[in-house]
């Protein structure tokens, strides 16, 4: 239509009046107008639904984080829980398995100790000893002098005893 409309007025021998010329280019004029609209139209719409995918992904990028951060002090709770239970479940142990005055091994110990040792004599018959001592009348000490000097004549023994005995020997206080 341009190229027929500036034919039309380089030729001036056509019949055609000024007007109709003119109307012919306005006309191509909204043609070209409507088609840059509609083009625009398009890109603006493209461009929303790439702004939506943007911030869909930014989203989704962001639950991603939430997700691994939540992971991540789950993991670091967990790792937590696990190391203290660790240490309760020594110091249940420690508890269990010595006496609370002599800081030697408790009755409960020894007996399962006793039970070892007879396990690996039975495999492997090696002579093993036991012996047991008593503090003769340790009764009177407590009647005469008070359970706490009585509780500290125990810690010193034990402390003696400890001292004295080889490493694999093991010593413990029964009752």
């Amino acid at each position: 239509a341009f190229a027929v409309t500036q034919g039309l007025l380089q030729d001036r021998t056509m019949l055609q009046p000024i007007s109709e010329i003119k109307q012919m280019l306005d006309m191509h004029a909204n043609f070209q107008l409507a088609n840059q609209q509609q083009e625009n139209a398009n890109l603006k719409q493209e461009n929303e639904i790439k702004s939506e995918e943007i911030a869909n992904k930014q989203t989704l990028n962001q639950l991603y984080f939430l997700v691994i951060a939540l992971l991540l002090c789950l993991s670091c709770l967990l790792l937590l829980l696990f190391i203290r239970s660790r240490k309760h479940r020594k110091a249940l142990e420690e508890i269990a398995h010595t006496d609370a005055l002599t800081k030697l091994y408790s009755r409960t110990r020894i007996l399962d100790l006793l039970s070892h040792h007879q396990d690996l004599y039975s495999r492997n018959p090696q002579a093993y000893c036991v012996a047991i001592i008593d503090l003769d009348h340790f009764k009177q000490v407590n009647d005469k002098f008070g359970h706490v000097t009585g509780d500290k004549v125990l810690r010193e023994v034990a402390g003696l005893f400890a001292k004295n005995i080889s490493k694999g020997d093991i010593f413990a206080r029964w009752g």
